[in-house]
């Protein structure tokens, strides 16, 4: 199934996108600051958070559309792979960082909480399944870093997508899977319903039927380089940080602002990760075949 050709956005409608991006990473990281500084605040803040996380998919959704407009199945995946993967395996050797300094720097002298608020500690819960990425399908999600469950289904709806465009048989092992992934997490449906909505979103504006808006937040905008990577650092540095700084509640805000910071300047990197280790190796290649030649 062949995808048209999407509009090319203007820049005000990328920064729209940017602003949607960076406000989102930014706003979830916040709430989880409050959750894991208060326990008071937990409720508020897995509320709220859901909401963002829904726009986040619709986004997702009209950008992945996007992508199939250039590339077709088997460079879209490539693509993909490199975009989320080695930040993704940078993030839960992060986790696990975090987890083994623990005991180093709590008042517990272990890897738990004097005070438990969001969680009882950093715990490696769930590593094996997070890793493969079927947590919220074969086990659950790493507990030292919660948000990686919907990183899962980011990765299932490429997958989804991808069987759609190839057509065909593909597209009934499409609908199988649907149909797995929603018997064994309910959850899945609304934020693919989500996601579809963007990829809906999308193909009408290829069709110059529905517009993108054009404005956006600078502040936010400035986020959006290093989103992905504040997204599925932030958890695990806000539990040691807690831990760390004595478990007091008035931290938050701090632990908050130096999380961000520490993303401003290492996420960047973190985020280039896959393209630049793709551009390594493949220099590497041709330098072995010049030399062979």
């Amino acid at each position: 199934m062949a995808v048209p050709q999407p509009q090319r956005l203007t820049p005000e409608q990328s920064a729209f996108f940017d602003t949607v991006r960076g406000s989102g990473a930014a706003i979830l990281a916040a709430l989880h600051a409050f959750a894991v500084f208060d326990a008071r605040l937990a409720t508020l803040g897995t509320t709220l958070g859901y909401i963002w996380l829904h726009m986040f998919f619709v986004l997702s959704g009209f950008l992945i559309y996007a992508a199939f407009g250039r590339y077709d199945v088997r460079s879209f995946l490539w693509q993909r792979a490199l975009r989320i993967v080695p930040p993704f395996l940078i993030a839960v050797t992060l986790t696990v960082m975090v987890w083994a300094l623990a005991p180093l720097f709590f008042s517990s002298g272990s890897q738990t909480f004097m005070h438990p608020t969001n969680r009882a500690g950093i715990e490696l819960t769930y590593l094996p399944s997070t890793l493969l990425m079927i947590n919220g399908l074969l086990g659950g999600t790493l507990s030292a870093n919660g948000p990686l469950w919907s990183l899962a289904f980011e990765v299932w709806l490429y997958g989804i997508a991808a069987l759609c465009v190839a057509g065909g048989r593909w597209r009934w092992i499409a609908w199988c899977t649907i149909a797995l992934i929603t018997f064994r997490n309910l959850g899945f449906i609304s934020y693919g319903l989500a996601w579809a909505a963007g990829w809906v979103w999308a193909s009408l504006h290829a069709q110059g039927r529905l517009s993108v808006p054009g404005w956006h937040l600078g502040l936010f905008v400035s986020v959006a380089p290093y989103s992905y990577a504040l997204y599925i650092t932030h958890f695990p540095l806000l539990l040691f940080l807690y831990g760390a700084w004595g478990e007091r509640i008035w931290t938050g805000p701090f632990a908050f602002a130096l999380v961000v910071a520490l993303n401003a300047w290492l996420g960047p990197a973190i985020e280039k990760s896959g393209p630049s280790l793709a551009a390594w190796w493949n220099a590497r290649a041709r330098s072995k075949t010049t030399a062979q030649a």
